[in-house]
């Protein structure tokens, strides 16, 4: 499976966004 390095994670602050966010931390721990 592919590992990336660096996961960009680009923001409004919306709701949206803080969703995003989360699921980006959650691959990133994988």
């Amino acid at each position: 499976m592919f590992a990336p390095k660096n996961i960009l994670v680009p923001t409004d602050f919306s709701v949206y966004a803080d969703n995003a966010l989360k699921q980006a931390i959650d691959i990133a721990k994988q």
